[in-house]
């Protein structure tokens, strides 16, 4: 928030972005605490949570998307050339060979 400061001397716009900076920066803290490294599988650890670390975000979400695209047909045992919206409604709806054993809805 870039707010003129006016109970400050003329121009004093610093004083306030560095406020709204420090409490951003705890708040990002925070949340990127909530996501521990352990939590994730094992493809998604190490660099790809490092990017998430360090706050590039549209990296390690592209990278996370890139990771399903090559996991999901691997595991599925689909073909290269199925891929993307289509192969993930097929591997996760109920009877797909990805769908959580005893679920009585898809996940997609």
């Amino acid at each position: 928030m870039l707010c003129p400061a006016t109970h400050f001397s003329e121009g004093s716009y610093g004083v306030a972005l560095a406020l709204t900076t420090e409490q951003t920066d705890f708040e990002r803290i925070r949340v990127r605490g909530l996501l521990r490294e352990e939590m994730l599988h094992p493809r998604l650890k190490g660099q790809i949570y490092g990017y998430f670390v360090a706050d590039a975000l549209g990296t390690a979400v592209f990278e996370v998307f890139k990771t399903v695209e090559i996991e999901v047909p691997e595991a599925g045992g689909y073909a290269e050339r199925e891929f993307g919206k289509t192969l993930m409604f097929k591997a996760f709806a109920l009877g797909g060979p990805l769908a959580k054993s005893g679920d009585d809805k898809s996940d997609c």
